[in-house]
């Protein structure tokens, strides 16, 4: 994690195999959100996430890994909502305790016939282990 101490790191994988004759592909829609949000954006915490396909991270945003560093009120904020404080900008509430989280993005695994993929989703606390953050994910699959 960009050379800092991981605290908490947390991943799921898995492998998709098609057996079938056409090739398909899948839709991995992710949100990121983090407890650190606003309040330690520009300090040394820095949480991150990152999903791996065949061992190559493809959640980034403009080549650079989504963390609060890089995805916040200052840097990159349109793609970014503040939970913490409805005096500030880019209010937008949600249902959890996190102080801010992402766009929604997504992305697009093609898997040829007969073909696997492997999948690793995770996210880590920068430089602690306490106030964590979450990927929310959804899938959507042409099979």
């Amino acid at each position: 994690m960009n050379g800092q101490t991981s605290g908490d790191v947390s991943y799921v994988e898995f492998t998709v195999y098609n057996p079938e004759y056409a090739t398909r592909t899948i839709y991995l829609y992710f949100t990121f959100a983090s407890e650190e949000y606003p309040d330690y954006v520009n300090n040394l915490f820095n949480d991150a996430m990152g999903i791996w396909v065949n061992g190559v991270n493809q959640a980034t945003l403009y080549g650079d890994p989504i963390t609060i560093e890089n995805v916040n009120d200052q840097v990159n904020y349109l793609n970014w909502f503040n939970n913490y404080d409805s005096s500030l900008p880019r209010y937008r509430a949600a249902n959890f305790v996190y102080g801010g989280y992402t766009f929604t993005w997504y992305i697009t695994i093609q898997v040829p016939y007969n073909t696997s993929k492997t999948i690793r989703v995770g996210v880590a606390d920068g430089n602690d282990t306490s106030l964590d953050s979450a990927v929310f994910l959804r899938t959507s699959i042409s099979w």
